[in-house]
């Protein structure tokens, strides 16, 4: 049973391997920070990936790429704490440590629709939900599936989420911004212009350090 707050803060996090970070990801976590007043949003780069393959770009600038990327964007905030992990990094153990910085404030999972639909694969889904609210973003082209021990869960009123501490999911429909980082690799790969696809400190970065110039498989 989830405790009842009448006044409630909460944060977002929002994880991936951001190899590299680009526009979608970037457009549509500021909709989700926008819709339900989240006072910060942590963006974590992982070290090392669970449910797909390994990044193919150094931590360090994946790391540079991020934080330059955000560095103007008051709600949001660069979180190493799995960039340092020597291990795999599930999302469990992310929540427990980040629940013990912010105390009492709420935290909500901001996932898009690929990642949910393989949510009850990752380790303890019950216990994540016991530790944070979910937000899925959904574009307009894609079907959501939820599991059928959560579908109880599913909020279609966002307020709800400001009024209980964790455990519930609620799909929001974001801009439809068909943009992914295995493309953007593969446009560098091929020789052709990933602008307008991504912050151009990204494009520097990638420029000055020869990255994504071999082709490569989907990650």
């Amino acid at each position: 049973m989830t405790k009842e707050l009448s006044k409630n803060k909460m944060i977002g996090l929002f994880g991936g391997t951001f190899d590299p970070i680009h526009y979608g990801h970037l457009r549509t976590v500021l909709e989700v920070q926008q819709a339900h007043q989240l006072e910060v949003v942590h963006f974590m780069p992982l070290n090392i990936a669970v449910h797909r393959q390994q990044p193919s770009t150094a931590n360090t600038l994946r790391w540079k790429m991020l934080t330059e990327s955000i560095q103007n964007i008051r709600p949001f905030i660069a979180d190493d704490r799995e960039l340092k992990k020597d291990q795999p990094s599930y999302t469990v153990e992310t929540l427990q440590s980040l629940k013990a910085d912010i105390k009492q404030k709420t935290i909500v999972l901001i996932m898009g629709s690929d990642a949910f639909n393989q949510f009850e694969t990752w380790k303890d889904p019950h216990k994540i939900l016991e530790l944070a609210h979910i937000v899925v973003m959904r574009r307009p082209d894609h079907v959501v599936k939820i599991a059928d021990f959560c579908k109880h869960q599913e909020s279609i009123n966002k307020a709800e989420l400001k009024h209980q501490s964790a455990g519930l999911i609620y799909i929001q429909t974001v801009r439809a911004l068909d943009i992914s980082s295995t493309d953007i690799r593969q446009l560098i790969a091929n020789q052709q212009k990933a602008d307008f696809l991504l912050p151009p400190c990204c494009l520097d970065i990638i420029k000055k350090n020869n990255l994504y110039q071999k082709n490569i498989k989907n990650q």
